[in-house]
């Protein structure tokens, strides 16, 4: 019998922060199917995808295996580790330098 050593596989995800306007709602279902409503009569928006799924402002939408899964703040904080921030990026363009 041979002896190995393993570790577990780090996975990682892409995730979008939902703040809540307009034109992030209507970004969100241009790339998935869903549809957007305002949150009781304000300025801020939420998102239902067609699987009845409800992204609300401050949610998190993880991309896992193809499908949008939706995740609060506490759950997000939690669970997972930013790795990669694309908000930080300067410029059009990102250089490891």
């Amino acid at each position: 019998m041979d002896f190995i050593m393993v570790e577990p596989i780090n996975t990682k995800y892409s995730a979008y922060h939902f703040d809540g306007t307009r034109e992030s709602a209507l970004e969100a279902i241009d790339k998935w199917d869903g549809i957007t409503s305002n949150v009781d009569s304000s300025n801020s928006y939420k998102i239902i995808f067609n699987d009845g799924s409800v992204v609300m402002p401050g949610d998190y939408i993880l991309m896992i295996d193809g499908k949008p899964i939706v995740c609060n703040q506490k759950e997000f904080v939690t669970k997972y580790r930013i790795v990669y921030d694309m908000r930080d990026r300067i410029g059009s363009f990102y250089s490891m330098d």
